[in-house]
């Protein structure tokens, strides 16, 4: 309901609704959180913008509503939330790394394929695996190339990992043949669970 309000404040226009969001920015209810994220991404004013850098900065106790900010940050103003989104690819939680990761990969940023790249390559095995599906988000041959090279000889449990991510590209038939040719050849539990 706290939510739903502020989002109806934003809507309206209200000269308070940034003070309202901020409140609920801060409420001990996830949902409210969240909502409040939502209305302001939909503002999309530079004071939006701010709140959001700002909740980012405090944290949330759950990642998932630091993934919102950084999804609205990415829709909302990509140029400048770039970097600040990015950073949080080397933070100590791997929850939060996952959500930036997503963030990323669902924007489409030209820089998004290298940054996830380059944060793969310097992850603990845990978190590689968290970054595969961000990486297949990207949707270009390099990054399906990439991750599709992780099901061919990575780990088994990274080639799991890589296997599930590359579901995304089922409707394309000439990558679906090539994930399941992989997944085929390199047999064992990788070929039974592509079955």
């Amino acid at each position: 309901m706290r939510a739903a309000c502020g989002r109806g404040l934003a809507l309206l226009g209200h000269e308070r609704a940034h003070l309202a969001l901020a409140e609920l920015l801060m409420d001990p209810e996830r949902v409210a959180r969240e909502g409040a994220v939502s209305a302001l991404s939909w503002l999309a004013t530079p004071e939006a913008e701010l709140l959001l850098h700002m909740k980012v900065l405090a944290g949330d106790t759950e990642p998932l509503v630091l993934g919102e900010c950084f999804r609205a940050l990415m829709t909302s103003w990509p140029a400048d939330a770039f970097e600040r989104v990015a950073s949080y690819l080397h933070h100590a939680d791997p929850d939060v790394v996952e959500q930036a990761a997503l963030a990323l990969g669902e924007s489409k940023h030209e820089l998004t394929f290298s940054r996830l790249v380059g944060a793969y390559e310097h992850a603990l095995s845990d978190v590689k695996r968290a970054l595969l599906l961000p990486i297949a988000l990207v949707r270009n041959e390099e990054a399906f190339a990439f991750v599709l090279g992780v099901l061919e000889s990575g780990p088994e449990s990274a080639a799991l990992a890589a296997l599930t991510a590359l579901e995304l590209f089922e409707g394309e038939a000439s990558r679906a043949a090539r994930v399941r040719n992989t997944a085929t050849v390199r047999g064992g539990k990788i070929g039974r669970a592509y079955e």
